[in-house]
């Protein structure tokens, strides 16, 4: 046998191998080729809740992050747990909730554990239950049978969200309710069958770790070889996003009422905001716009920017994530509570002042 087959045989052999050992591995513990949790649960528990525990304790990694391989690389420990149909799991459990939280992944409560999400924290700080149903359909949310006294709605939406066609074609309403978690796929090896291998195959994960190497050489060449403080997530707004977010915000407020909610709506600052030198001004300043516009339209809302600038030298944000950090969190419903005077008597909830 000569030495290029005897070559080519170790080369088929090796890959062979390794795709067995990459698959075993994911097969064994699947939780350990994520990110983060919600994708996890998405991919998993709300497949197949009989089969998978409603809990992600593990190791997040930044979005931003993920697009390299040795820069940012510090992960952080989560634990993350859903209720039973597949909410982020409350600091009150109780049949009634009076608060809801939605929005996007920063309301979910990317990157942190339960006890630091800001739905969480809230019911911890007034004594009021709070349901988190943020990245679920609101019109879904809406019906659930915990939510039956409903009062207050609180929206939290990452700032570079805010742009034209927020709300767009979206009408708040009631639909029938679904739970999130239950059981399309039956069976713990249907749920992984139905993974694309892409995640999993050795010849992927080489694949995307050379990527992330020619990301981070990219990124050190624009910063003359060394390694910047911030990843950012770039972006810009004009007019037409101010003019065109608000009318939809204040749109949704109408909606919301229509139903007979107290609704609030809080945009939630993003990195370049108080780190990014040559951002525009417009840009920096959006959230002052965008706030006073939708007071001058009646909706309910607050601006946290001038507080986290206050404290932009402790840590606002996850390393490596574009998603807010714990100390952020505090400042932020510490400010909420104390702007809008929530609270709770004994057993009875008090709404006077937002109504």
């Amino acid at each position: 046998m000569n030495i290029y087959r005897r070559f080519w045989i170790f080369i088929v052999l090796f890959i062979i191998g390794f795709n067995i050992m990459t698959c075993g591995l994911f097969w064994l513990r699947p939780m350990s080729y994520y990110f983060r949790g919600w994708e996890y649960f998405e991919d998993f528990y709300y497949k197949s809740k009989e089969s998978f525990s409603p809990v992600w304790n593990n190791t997040h990694s930044g979005d931003l992050a993920r697009k390299q391989f040795f820069l940012f690389q510090k992960t952080k420990p989560v634990y993350m747990s859903t209720t039973t149909d597949g909410f982020r799991a409350p600091f009150m459990k109780t049949d009634s909730y009076p608060i809801i939280v939605i929005g996007d992944s920063v309301a979910f409560g990317s990157g942190l554990s339960d006890h630091e999400t800001f739905s969480w924290r809230l019911s911890e700080k007034t004594g009021i239950p709070v349901f988190n149903g943020a990245r679920q359909n609101i019109n879904n949310v809406l019906k659930h049978p915990k939510l039956k006294d409903l009062k207050l709605v609180i929206e939290l939406i990452t700032e570079r969200s805010i742009r034209k066609n927020i709300y767009a074609s979206s009408n708040v309403r009631k639909d029938k309710y679904l739970p999130i978690a239950r059981n399309q796929l039956r069976g713990y090896w249907n749920t992984l069958y139905s993974i694309s291998s892409e995640r999993y195959f050795s010849h992927s994960l080489i694949f995307r770790s050379i990527k992330r190497i020619g990301k981070d050489i990219s990124l050190l060449r624009k910063n003359n070889w060394k390694v910047p403080p911030y990843l950012f997530d770039y972006h810009r707004f004009g007019p037409g996003d101010l003019e065109q977010a608000g009318s939809d915000i204040i749109r949704r407020a109408k909606q919301f009422k229509k139903l007979g909610y107290t609704y609030i709506f809080l945009p939630i600052p993003v990195k370049q905001t108080f780190y990014l030198d040559d951002l525009d001004d417009f840009t920096r300043s959006y959230l002052d716009k965008l706030t006073q516009r939708l007071r001058d339209g009646g909706v309910k809302t607050m601006n946290f920017r001038h507080y986290w600038e206050k404290e932009k030298g402790k840590r606002l944000f996850i390393k490596g994530d574009t998603h807010w950090s714990p100390h952020a969190v505090d400042i932020t419903v510490r400010e909420f509570i104390k702007n809008f005077r929530l609270r709770s008597k004994r057993t009875h909830f008090s709404f006077s002042d937002l109504i």
